[in-house]
């Protein structure tokens, strides 16, 4: 059927050629609608979302010149789709055999991005990535910043380089080029980390003029880091320091607390030769944390054993283990200064120097105590102070007393002997000119040119006895008024005992009578031995009959013996080892003496 104005058709229609649409009318595209061509040719209107990827556009391109075309416009107020080209991107369009734009990347350079490929094999490209081969062979260089891993990848990134074989030179490291000639292994000035497979070992140095310093090296098997030379240095106000951190926190007495060890490679990697150790020296916590040091070494022709040379103990004190030597060197003074009490404020504070010997025995000392300097030896066996002289040149370790010769001692009860001749034979008491002890002659001394009687005379002689004493000696003793008043009852010692085998005999002498009154008691004054009762003309050694009775002055004796073969003691023992006193046989005038002063000279007779 044919309607006027319009024309319907219901039948599916087939065009077998070009198809023109004339007289289109201008109108709105729905945003989500377009026509289009389904895979059997049938046209279909399709509803696409904004940005689906998925869809294709075809647009027809009117320009005689359609290379020239930067944008397609969409009616007015919609989105206007422009293409640009950027760095490293080209852009064209062709008409036939349909409308194309073409997007083609640039060959990348130096001074332009764009599209660049991968030399060699030191990669893979799998589903649109690229893969880093796991080996790079040949040299390669970096230059600017290497960063393994970044802010987000904070564990298990690592350089790893295979070191399998090889030494300082050929083995694998880091090396750090200065100047000069480069290798990539051992540059002329510069610096190398390297691992020695030959020798098993990590070794870090500077490299100057070709060599390889190798100032630090770690051995894979050891602990330890060696060091060919060690120096501190600092800036700062304290100065530079070794710390040694111990981290046992239970810390017990004795245990070691840490060591500077010396070692020889010809004695063995694991054979000290000599170090420093600091021993705890109680239970260690926060309050307590007493320390002692050792110092020990190896003596000459010991291959194995090491001995303790010095001890600094707890309390500050040190224990040397052999000599002490004080030198100067080539010049200067060599002093060694014992100090105490640099404050002053306790006296008792003394230097002292002392000597132990058999088992701990403090057998002298050299000191000065309380402004006095004392010498002292006190032993209970073979004691005493010696002087000893020579004229040998000892050297070394030889004892001094070499080719010495006691010249003088002090012996433990205090006797002192003297050996040879006192130069210029004279003893100077005080200072010269003052009291001067000289020999004259063989047995003959002087104090100021004046005679001394000595204790031994050597032309004295019988079987068994040489040289008896033969000195004299003086006593006084002043009788008090109460004294005397009783003197009748108790006698008073005059002078001592000799001791055994030693006799007293008195040989002279004087009596100073200080009177108060009259003396009416007529009682004798003798002079006896002690135990004995006196009687004149047998046991009395000196008699005064009625002694200063009647006398009206004071009065001034004489001691003499009593003589004319008279017997003082009827057996040989009744004089021996007895002191001399004195007596009355009747009591005086009560009150009569104000004192009676006796000076009594005797002698002590040795007759052993």
């Amino acid at each position: 059927m044919k309607f006027i104005g319009q024309h319907i058709w219901d039948y599916i229609s087939r065009f077998r050629n070009d198809v023109y649409l004339e007289s289109i009318a201008d109108g709105t595209v729905a945003n989500d609608k377009f026509l289009g061509l389904d895979s059997n040719n049938k046209i279909v209107k399709e509803a696409i979302s904004v940005g689906d990827a998925n869809q294709s556009i075809q647009m027809g391109v009117s320009d005689s010149s359609p290379s020239n075309f930067t944008s397609i416009g969409f009616g007015t107020g919609n989105v206007n789709l422009t293409f640009e080209a950027g760095e490293g991107i080209d852009l064209s369009t062709s008409i036939s055999p349909a409308a194309k734009i073409t997007i083609a990347g640039e060959e990348a350079s130096t001074s332009n991005k764009g599209i660049a490929e991968y030399s060699g094999d030191h990669f893979s490209v799998s589903s649109g990535k690229v893969n880093l081969a796991d080996t790079i062979t040949g040299d390669r260089t970096i230059q600017g910043d290497l960063r393994i891993g970044g802010s987000g990848d904070t564990s298990d990134n690592w350089i790893s380089i295979d070191a399998q074989n090889g030494d300082d030179s050929s083995g694998g490291g880091i090396t750090f080029y200065e100047t000069g000639t480069y290798s990539t292994s051992a540059p002329q000035y510069g610096a190398k980390i390297v691992y020695n497979e030959d020798d098993d070992e990590l070794a870090i140095g500077t490299i100057h003029n070709n060599t390889f310093m190798r100032q630090i090296h770690m051995d894979r098997g050891s602990e330890a880091v060696i060091m060919q030379n060690i120096r501190l240095d600092s800036d700062s106000s304290g100065g530079p320091f070794l710390y040694f951190l111990k981290t046992d926190t239970s810390v017990a007495d004795g245990d070691s607390l840490c060591r500077i060890l010396v070692r020889n490679s010809d004695r063995g990697t694991s054979t000290t030769t000599s170090q420093i150790q600091w021993f705890a020296t109680e239970n260690h916590d926060a309050n307590s944390c007493g320390t002692k040091i050792n110092f020990t070494v190896t003596p000459n022709g010991n291959s194995q054993s090491e001995t303790t040379a010095m001890t600094i103990d707890q309390d500050s004190s040190v224990t040397i283990n052999g000599d002490l030597t004080v030198s100067s060197g080539t010049s200067g003074d060599a002093t060694l200064i014992i100090e105490a009490d640099t404050d002053n404020n306790d006296e008792s504070d003394s230097p002292r120097l002392w000597f132990k010997a058999d088992g701990d025995i403090t057998q002298g000392a050299i000191q000065h105590k309380d402004n006095s300097f004392d010498i002292i030896s006190n032993v209970s066996s073979n004691g005493g102070i010696r002087f000893l002289t020579g004229t040998t040149n000892n050297t070394g370790t030889t004892d001094p007393e070499t080719g010495a010769t006691e010249r003088m001692s002090i012996n433990s009860a205090g006797t002192v002997a003297v050996a040879g001749a006192l130069q210029p034979n004279t003893i100077e008491l005080g200072h010269a000119s003052d009291t001067t002890i000289a020999r004259v002659a063989a047995g003959i001394v002087t104090i100021e040119n004046e005679l001394v009687v000595t204790t031994k005379n050597p032309v004295l002689a019988s079987s068994g006895s040489t040289n008896q004493t033969i000195a004299t000696y003086q006593s006084r003793r002043t009788l008090t008024t109460a004294e005397m008043n009783d003197l009748h009852n108790t006698p008073i010692q005059v002078a001592p005992s000799g001791g055994s085998n030693v006799v007293i005999r008195p040989i002279g002498g004087m009596i100073r009578v200080d009177r108060a009154s009259t003396n009416s008691g007529g009682g004798s004054l003798d002079f006896h031995y002690n135990g004995v009762t006196p009687a004149y003309g047998s046991t009395s050694l000196v008699h005064y009959r009625r002694f200063h009775t009647s006398r009206t002055t004071d009065g001034v004796y004489n001691i003499v013996p009593n003589t004319g073969g008279v017997l003082t003691s009827t057996n040989l023992t009744g004089d021996v080892n007895k002191a001399i006193e004195v007596s009355l046989t009747s009591a005086c005038t009560t009150n009569c003496f104000t004192s009676v002063d006796i000076f009594l000279t005797y002698q002590k007779i040795t007759i052993a």
